[in-house]
């Protein structure tokens, strides 16, 4: 049975933190949250560092939105481990493609150019019928409707438009960076396509492709919180029960402080403050033991592309990791600050219904860096962003 939402009105809870003076941050803080428009009471924001926690309603109940995208990452990196791939089969019988998902849900265009480049190879240009079963997923969906049209268009080449034209350059630029062979085919045609739950035994060819490693594709679903991929992850842990389950025993809690329904953060997900830095000191320990930078999981507010692409730029710039979250009444904003003391954060807002949320995210960097200016300063790392393609370190086997 889903647990309910139980609210807990833990108006002021504060724990002191040496090194600078909470009295001044409390102030800072109410004085933000009023200039925001915001019920103090049901607000909270929390810092921990190696000298303990501070914070405000640090252990009250409110949903965490897409700030639970980082729960689902350090489910699936302690479950599948960073290396893992997820695997989708191609069996060709006759003139007939049968594809066998592997729920792999960052199987985009790029993938399927690569195997229409496979299959061209072979000698084959021209397909009657494609069948995929419920395991596969293309671009975003498993609507089995929508990826009907979805690959009709993209096998059959006459059909493309510009943005399939220009992904096709995309991915004959990348192959070339990396001195790989370049996609040749120019032309391919199908007839139709079908939902199929045929299994093939027999193929006259089969191949099949394996993913990039999974902490590629959690570093770009953190950037741009990408609902589909998390909840798509999280349901192919178990989902729902499973991860309850995990996550009670590894911070040693119960669902009257946290219960996720998705791990995209869509729908009444909730947990507190407090439980929001133990999951990110579990997640920064896992990193730690499998030699991964947060940088490589996590987006780098005002220096990666995504949804804080515009926040923390200047003198703040590269001196946090974070993930941010949205719904109708909840704004959320987590991470790491990567300056000398390494300290955790999380700030959990909660808003009337379709608020503008630009104060909002205002307050919620204002307190992050009012915290870093008073424990020494910004220390910004060495970062670059890269580029990154879904077909980057994938791979397909040779053809039988």
């Amino acid at each position: 049975m889903k647990a309910a939402l139980v609210l807990s009105f833990t108006v002021f809870s504060f724990l002191f933190i040496t090194g600078f003076s909470s009295d001044n941050l409390s102030i800072y803080w109410e004085t933000q949250v009023n200039r925001a428009g915001l019920e103090l009471s049901e607000q909270s924001f929390c810092f921990e560092d190696e000298t303990g926690i501070y914070g405000q309603n640090i252990d009250q109940v409110t949903k965490p939105a897409s700030v639970s995208k980082l729960y689902t990452t350090l489910w699936a990196i302690e479950r599948l481990g960073p290396d893992f791939r997820f695997q989708t089969n191609f069996n060709i019988v006759g003139d007939e493609l049968y594809i066998s998902g592997g729920f792999d849900p960052y199987f985009v265009s790029e993938n399927i150019m690569l195997i229409m480049d496979t299959i061209s190879k072979s000698g084959i240009k021209k397909l009657s019928t494609i069948h995929f079963d419920s395991a596969f997923s293309y671009n975003w969906t498993n609507d089995s409707n929508k990826i009907s049209k979805r690959l009709l268009k993209i096998f059959n080449t006459r059909h493309w438009d510009q943005l399939l034209k220009q992904t096709y350059h995309q991915v004959n630029k990348h192959l070339k960076k990396n001195g790989k062979d370049q996609l040749v085919f120019s032309s391919f045609t199908v007839g139709r396509i079908a939902f199929s739950k045929t299994v093939i035994t027999n193929a006259d060819l089969s191949f099949s492709f394996m993913s990039s490693p999974i902490v590629k594709h959690l570093k770009q679903v953190n950037m741009y919180s990408n609902n589909f991929y998390t909840d798509a992850v999280f349901n192919y842990l178990g989902g729902e029960k499973n991860f309850n389950d995990y996550i009670s025993e590894k911070l040693n809690t119960n669902s009257s402080e946290i219960y996720f329904y998705t791990g995209s953060g869509l729908g009444d997900n909730y947990t507190t403050c407090r439980l929001t830095l133990r999951m990110l000191e579990e997640l920064e320990l896992t990193l730690s033991k499998l030699a991964i930078e947060k940088v490589k999981i996590m987006a780098v507010p005002g220096s990666d592309a995504g949804t804080m692409e515009k926040r923390f730029r200047g003198k703040f710039n590269k001196t946090i990791v974070a993930k941010t979250g949205t719904l109708n009444d909840t704004s959320a904003f987590s991470g790491y600050i990567l300056n000398k003391v390494k300290t955790r954060f999380a700030v959990l807002n909660k808003t009337t219904p379709h608020a503008d949320k630009t104060s909002v995210r205002i307050l919620q960097d204002n307190i992050v860096k009012e915290y870093i200016r008073k424990n020494g300063g910004s220390n910004p790392v060495l970062y670059s962003p890269g580029d990154y393609i879904s077909i980057e370190d994938s791979r397909v086997s040779n053809l039988q």
